[in-house]
Order: structure tokens, then sequence, then C-alpha cells
């Protein structure tokens, strides 16, 4: 029979598990937080101050943060889940 998942078996898989999931977290919560400034800054900034484009809207409308505190979570994400699975 082919065993398609690795059922854990003791406190380690569990663990690493948990960590994968963790990491699944960060990285979910840093793409939704940064698809919705990005689409923010592309589309409503581009429309109120005309077509000056994306990247000036990024810097002068203070959305630079937010992208940059966003990254750093799918960045986090990213480290956890490879970190778990090399355990």
């Amino acid at each position: 029979m082919l065993h398609i998942v690795k059922i854990p078996n003791n406190e380690g898989d569990i663990n690493n598990m948990r960590k994968f999931i963790l990491g699944l977290s960060f990285l979910g919560f840093g793409d939704i937080g940064f698809l919705i400034v990005f689409t923010y800054t592309l589309f409503h900034q581009s429309i109120i101050n005309g077509s000056e484009g994306w990247l000036i809207n990024l810097i002068a409308n203070d959305t630079l943060i937010p992208v940059i505190f966003f990254s750093l979570w799918i960045i986090t994400g990213i480290i956890i889940c490879i970190r778990s699975l090399r355990e």
C-alpha cells in the first residue's frame, strides 16, 4: 500500500509540523496584507493622484512602511517553513 502522507510518530515530527504551520500562517498573513496595501496603492491612489505611477504613489502616500512590514512577515514565514522541513 502506498502511503502519501507521513503520520508523525514522535514528538520531533509533531513539533516540525507545528513550526511549518506557523510558517504558513506568517506567510499567509504577509501575503494578504501585502496584497491589500499594494492593490490600494496601485488602483485607489492612482485614481486620486492621476497617473503618476505606482512607485511614486507608494512612497508619497506612506504605504512603503506597510509593504516592508508585510514583506518581512512573508520572509519570516518562508524561513520558518524551510527550517522546519530541514529538521
